[in-house]
């Protein structure tokens, strides 16, 4: 895709909420005519069953497969959200380039996959007289890189899901050009129309349940949990780096900044146990001003796991485990030339 331009404004959004709610008003009343097309597909199937037997010649044959590969590359967009006619207050969200590519199989349980690499993502609120670099609220990703990855397991084995991030962030917020926060909050999220009611009380039958249709519902969920147990499990583990973070913050009296490098997180679960793992390298803060000062970490890892009661072994009688390892802690708090906190 090539470089492109768009802008929203505020009056997109009746356009979305309306859609919005047009699909709850036909999911509403879909269940109306279930009862009348239950016995339309009960004949289908029947008729599908007797049939089978004279489409099996151009049926797949077992174990073949189509596999399916897309890319997508795109470069230099930027989206606009603007205020007017109400403010010249606006976010931009830019893009320099980016690649995406997805492979997937069809009609076979193979190894799934989406993947992509993003450079120079920024976003920035201010006003359109603002000087160059002077935004209310600045925030960008250099250089990430992501992959997604499904796998669904053999017969009767666990299927899995990981995610891997790899990015570096940056920020900056200042104080005198807070209004610009303001109005956009004011124009797209408190003055945006209110979607309707959920559907569930919407619905004057669901709202009203009897103590008979309750019972129903919790027998049910009984049948549904055990067969929820007999269930393969689905296991997720995810790795997340930040390489950098810094963040600049400009309140009128203080000017701080935040650098940490890098932060790693690790989280694996199965349903039955979640472990998580979190490091967190040199952390620095320092701050100039009539207020200043510095803070210092070395390092900081957490470590945490916790077993779910519904977990099928029972050898392991611990519910709940964490460990704190922290490294030395230094700062300084200023006031003036005044130093009124020091500690190590």
């Amino acid at each position: 895709m090539h470089e492109s331009r768009n802008t929203l404004r505020p009056t997109v959004l009746p356009f979305f909420v309306d859609l919005v709610n047009r699909v709850e008003r036909r999911h509403q009343r879909k269940p109306r005519k279930s009862s009348l097309a239950a016995a339309e597909r009960k004949a289908e199937l029947v008729a599908a069953s007797v049939s089978e037997s004279t489409l099996h010649v151009i049926a797949p044959a077992p174990g073949s497969t189509i596999r399916l590969r897309v890319t997508l590359r795109i470069d230099r967009s930027e989206l606009r959200l603007s205020c007017a006619p109400d403010s010249n207050a606006y976010v931009d969200l830019k893009w320099e380039s980016g690649g995406f590519m997805t492979s997937c199989s069809m009609g076979g349980d193979e190894l799934s996959t989406i993947a992509g690499s993003i450079s120079g993502v920024t976003a920035s609120l201010s006003h359109e007289f603002a000087e160059r670099g002077r935004s209310c609220v600045e925030a960008g990703a250099k250089d990430m890189a992501f992959s997604v990855a499904y796998c669904p397991g053999s017969e009767g084995g666990e299927k899995g899901i990981s995610v891997v991030l790899d990015t570096q962030l940056s920020g900056q917020f200042r104080l005198d050009a807070f209004s610009a926060w303001l109005i956009f909050i004011s124009v797209w999220i408190d003055n945006a129309p209110k979607l309707d009611v959920p559907l569930r009380a919407a619905i004057p039958e669901a709202a009203s349940t009897s103590n008979m249709a309750v019972t129903a519902a919790a027998s049910q969920q009984t049948v549904a949990d055990r067969n929820e147990e007999q269930r393969p499990k689905m296991g997720v583990a995810a790795i997340v780096r930040f390489r950098t973070i810094d963040f600049d913050a400009n309140i009128a009296v203080t000017r701080a900044k935040l650098e940490i490098t890098p932060i790693v997180l690790r989280t694996i679960s199965n349903g039955e146990k979640t472990a998580v793992d979190l490091q967190i390298g040199t952390t620095k803060i320092t701050a100039k001003g009539d207020i200043s000062g510095n803070l210092c970490s070395d390092k900081l890892v957490f470590n945490t796991m916790r077993r779910s009661s519904r977990a099928s072994e029972e050898t392991q009688p611990t519910v709940l485990s964490m460990s704190i390892d922290a490294g030395d802690l230094r700062g300084n708090l200023f006031l003036g030339e005044i130093n009124i906190l020091r500690f190590q």
